[in-house]
């Protein structure tokens, strides 16, 4: 091949220039030329994978000579029934497995199961081997799917897809991820004990938090949860707010918990058990509350005005001057804390 013999600079900016499914394909022409690909400073960012759906998208970078990012899509294909094959589209051009996993060879009938469990164990080596390791990556699956991932420690944000899942395959779950974004959609059967990882993780999305009770509540240490159908009581929040208040907590963004119907929360008793509240005074602070991200605003799209603390209580805290607002609207309890008063880049701000 004539890129053997060429200089190694014009070899390089050759390669840069090649889109992702054509250095695969050179990669498997031999061992040399997939060590030549190799050497240069390639970068995975950006990586989305859907582990039902088995398919996923991802940004290759290159940082040698002029910087290049490509994008890559792969996906395995499915006949005309919708069936999974043992085929790997990558952006444009169609693997067959086994030139990737010799053992795939061997394989003379696949089921959807099997295809998915190899796509789950296999995807993210094809462009690691080549491109280096790939971090931070954005995963959508059953929570089961958990045993077939070598590993979850490039784990950054995930979306668990199920509509039902057991409290014990969620608690050995969050036993193992280490990421940033928690997104759980099933209905939780059993129950989760009060001690669980999850209210470590970070930023925290429970689309049915029946089972979570103020023992969960107050051991959650994470940045930002959003919790949905929630059995809260007006003691929960003074207990939660309470500790906040007289702690030193400064990791905290906020708390929004939409509390389960007919749950017996009330306002004026949450106030008259703290101290220092007050009305909200523009020159202490914005008058909405905004988050950076999408999916973390995507919680208020049914009720932007949740967001609007003009009606919301203030209490500053005496060891940091630390401001916190309180608000209940229609058994939706937000607690947001003001880490930065006046936001320059609140999408609210009047111009």
């Amino acid at each position: 091949m004539m890129l053997v013999s060429m200089p190694s600079g014009t070899r390089g900016r050759i390669f840069q220039k090649m889109d992702v499914d054509a250095l695969l394909t050179c990669s498997l022409t031999s061992p040399k030329v997939r060590s030549m690909i190799q050497r240069l400073d390639w970068r995975v960012a950006g990586t989305n994978i859907d582990l039902v759906e088995c398919r996923g998208c991802a940004m290759i970078q290159c940082r040698s000579n002029a910087p290049t990012s490509k994008c890559v899509t792969f996906e395995l294909l499915r006949d005309e029934n919708g069936n999974k094959l043992p085929k790997m589209r990558i952006n444009e051009t169609v693997f067959d497995l086994s030139v990737f996993d010799e053992g795939a060879k061997l394989i003379k009938s696949w089921s959807d199961d099997m295809l998915r469990k190899w796509f789950s164990e296999n995807t993210l080596f094809i462009f690691a081997h080549l491109f280096g390791p790939v971090n931070d990556v954005s995963f959508a699956m059953h929570v089961k799917q958990m045993a077939d991932i070598p590993s979850m420690n490039n784990m950054k944000h995930c979306f668990i897809i199920d509509e039902n899942a057991h409290g014990r395959d969620i608690t050995k779950f969050c036993q193992r991820f280490v990421g940033r974004t928690l997104i759980l959609h099933p209905v939780i059967q059993g129950s989760i004990d009060s001690d669980t990882r999850m209210m470590r993780v970070p930023y925290l999305y429970v689309r049915n938090a029946e089972w979570l009770t103020g023992s969960h509540l107050m051991r959650y240490t994470g940045k930002s949860a959003f919790l949905d159908n929630a059995s809260i009581y007006t003691k929960d929040i003074i207990k939660f707010v309470t500790k906040w208040l007289n702690g030193t907590n400064r990791r905290l963004k906020s708390v929004v918990i939409r509390i389960k119907a007919g749950m017996p929360v009330e306002l004026p008793e949450i106030l008259r058990n703290l101290d220092g509240v007050k009305t909200w005074d523009p020159k202490e602070r914005e008058r909405y509350y905004f988050y950076r991200d999408e999916w973390k605003m995507s919680f208020f799209t049914s009720d932007l005005s949740l967001l609007d603390c003009s009606d919301g209580f203030d209490i500053v805290r005496k060891s940091d001057n630390m401001l916190c607002t309180i608000r209940l609207s229609n058994l939706v309890f937000c607690f947001y804390v003001w880490h930065n008063r006046f936001p320059t880049d609140n999408v609210f701000q009047q111009s």
